[in-house]
This record gives C-alpha cells, structure tokens and sequence, in this order.
C-alpha cells in the first residue's frame, strides 16, 4: 500500500496466493483394471501448487479407460495411472481395409497381437496367408497404409 500525501508512505503487505483446479477424482478406491465409468468419477477442487503436469481435468479424459493400479478415492487423476483399453484383442476375426485413390479393398484377417485404437499390429490376412501391419481404427478393423 502507498500514500502519496505530503508525508508519503509506503507499507508492503505479504500475501500468498492460492489457486485452486478442477481435477478428476474416483468416488471411491478402487482395484486396477477397473473399467472407469462417469458412476467411478467426479470432478474436485485441488490446490494448483499440489498438482504436477498430466493430470486430467474431464469426465471425459478418463471415462472408459482402465486403472493401470489400485487407486485410492479422492486423489487425482494423472494420464500414466490409466490404460486404453484394446479395441482389437490377439487373435480376434478383424476386417482389413486398404484404399488407393478411390478404391477400398476389404478383406478378412486375424489380429496376431491385440491393441487399442490408434496403434499399429500385425494382422494375417486370411485368404493369401500373409501377415501385414496396420492401424487399429474405433471400430475394430485394421486399416493398411
């Protein structure tokens, strides 16, 4: 604080400021590989100087994924606690797609490997007996690139 009166004056004043972030907690504890749903979820205030980087901040971020450990109730969420879980399980019947230009080929195959969507595995494709990679899409099948 200042006053610039004839006599000025000047008092300096400690303060300390504390904010505050919303961040996706579980209700209550629970084991790992529990399947996270909105039910698992809610969204709590935490001291932003307690938090370090990648937690998540929406229902969304973590609905549907899988606890990679046990977690304990009301502590937040970080990215590397959760798992995707695989669209495309080893050994699953997946349809491969592969398109040129305005052409799409569709065939059948088998997943050697499972994963989530997004990331590459290697399929066999059933009728040559070929084994090729590609990127598991959201609905299950494989796309060739």
């Amino acid at each position: 604080m200042r006053c610039s009166s004839p006599t000025p004056w000047t008092l300096y004043v400690p303060v300390s400021v504390a904010a505050s972030v919303e961040t996706v907690v579980l209700r209550q504890t629970m084991p790992k590989g529990t399947q996270l749903s909105e039910a698992h979820l809610q969204l709590q205030l935490q001291p932003a100087h307690s938090l370090r980087g990648g937690y998540i901040s929406s229902l969304e971020g973590a609905t549907g994924k899988l606890l990679r450990r046990d977690q304990q109730a009301g502590k937040p969420l970080y990215v590397n606690m959760l798992l995707t879980p695989n669209t495309v399980e080893r050994g699953q019947a997946t349809l491969l797609l592969a398109a040129i230009d305005n052409i799409e080929v569709k065939m059948s195959g088998t997943a050697l490997a499972g994963g989530a969507t997004g990331e590459r595995i290697r399929v066999r494709n059933n009728s040559s007996g070929k084994t090729v990679e590609g990127v598991i899409t959201a609905e299950g099948n494989v796309r060739i690139q």
